[in-house]
C-alpha cells in the first residue's frame, strides 16, 4: 500500500538520496485516499494526524527520529483502516496516558501530588496491559484487576468498590 517510498537499501545504493519527510507524508497521504473513504470518520482522523505531522518542525536527529516513528504508526493505522473498514480507527498513545492528561490539564484546586501520582501509576498500568500479549479477555481482565489492586493496595486504598470499579472500567475501556 505504501509502495512509492523508496527502501532504505535502494536510497543508500547508487548515491539516491532517502525519501524527505514530505515524501513520507505524500506517500502516507496517498495509501489513505487510495484505502479509506474520503469524507468519513477515519478518513478525517488519520488526515487531521497527517497535518500534525507535517507542521512539524524538526531541529535535530531525535526529532527526526520521533517524526519517523509517528509517521510509521500513521502508516500502520492507515493500512489497517484499509484492511478493516467497518472498525474504529484508533491511534495507540490516543488512549495512553489520557487520565494523567486529563488531571494535568483540569485539575481542581487541592488536588496533591499523591493523586497525580496515583493516575499516573494507573495510566502506567494501561500502558503495560497493552503492550503484554494475553491469552483472551478473561486473561486481561484478571491482570487488569491484580495490577488496578497492587497499585491501589501502594496507596493504601482499598480495591473493592469505588474508585476500584471505575478505574478498572476505564482502564478495560482503553485497551
Amino acid at each position: 500500500m505504501l509502495r512509492g517510498l523508496p527502501s532504505p537499501s535502494s536510497s543508500s545504493v547508487g548515491g539516491a538520496s532517502a525519501p524527505s519527510a514530505a515524501e513520507i507524508l505524500d506517500a502516507i497521504k496517498a495509501a489513505l485516499d487510495e484505502g479509506v473513504e474520503p469524507g468519513s470518520a477515519k478518513y478525517t482522523a488519520l488526515a487531521e494526524r497527517l497535518r500534525q505531522l507535517r507542521n512539524r518542525i524538526i531541529q535535530n536527529a531525535q526529532d527526526a527520529l520521533d517524526f519517523l516513528a509517528e509517521a510509521l504508526q500513521v502508516a500502520r493505522t492507515v493500512v489497517d483502516a484499509a484492511r478493516n473498514p467497518d472498525q474504529a480507527v484508533v491511534m495507540d498513545e490516543d488512549h495512553v496516558g489520557v487520565l494523567s492528561r486529563i488531571i494535568r490539564d483540569h485539575a481542581p484546586e487541592g488536588l496533591t501530588v499523591t493523586e497525580r501520582n496515583l493516575a499516573e501509576e494507573i495510566d502506567q498500568v494501561v500502558t503495560r496491559t497493552l503492550a503484554r500479549p494475553w491469552d483472551n479477555a478473561d486473561a486481561r481482565s484478571r491482570g487488569v484487576r491484580r495490577a488496578t489492586a497492587a497499585v491501589f493496595r501502594r496507596y493504601m486504598l482499598k480495591p473493592v468498590g469505588e474508585p476500584y470499579d471505575s478505574t478498572v472500567a476505564y482502564i478495560e475501556a482503553t485497551t
